[in-house]
């Protein structure tokens, strides 16, 4: 039997939505080296699961940085 708690489902999804930001910033820094400060804030302010999903989808196919902020900003 789990435990339900509103603020145990909240600080879960930040988890979630932190280690998925963490993620995409790594897999551009192996792509394309160092990642600019601006990018990583902006990616920091994403919230919703699926764009995340989308990002890092894209993050590891992506042309190059311009790309990728581009589709961020979308």
């Amino acid at each position: 039997m789990g435990i339900e708690s509103p603020l145990l489902d909240e600080l879960m999804a930040q988890v979630r939505e932190e280690t998925g930001q963490k993620c995409i910033a790594h897999v551009l820094e192996a792509r394309f080296g160092t990642v600019p400060p601006q990018v990583v804030a902006e990616l920091r302010t994403v919230r919703d699961g699926q764009k995340l999903d989308d990002l890092h989808s894209f993050a590891v196919v992506c042309p190059d940085l311009d790309a990728f902020r581009a589709r961020l900003r979308s």
